[in-house]
């Protein structure tokens, strides 16, 4: 499996999954971690190998 995304794209993500834990925390009235820490371990993971790949070259 192979995604073509750019650093951007990935911080963005980033960003929007903690900005997620807003609302959760409003409608839900507790933060469930369960839901959103394994995507954003993902798209850390992804943003820091896009990234260490680039230093290389």
């Amino acid at each position: 499996m192979k995604l073509n995304l750019s650093i951007k794209t990935l911080l963005i993500i980033q960003i929007l999954l903690v900005l997620l834990l807003i609302p959760m925390d409003i409608f839900l009235g507790e933060v469930r971690l369960d839901y959103v820490l394994p995507l954003y371990t993902l798209v850390w993971i992804l943003t820091y190998s896009h990234i260490s790949k680039k230093s290389e070259n």
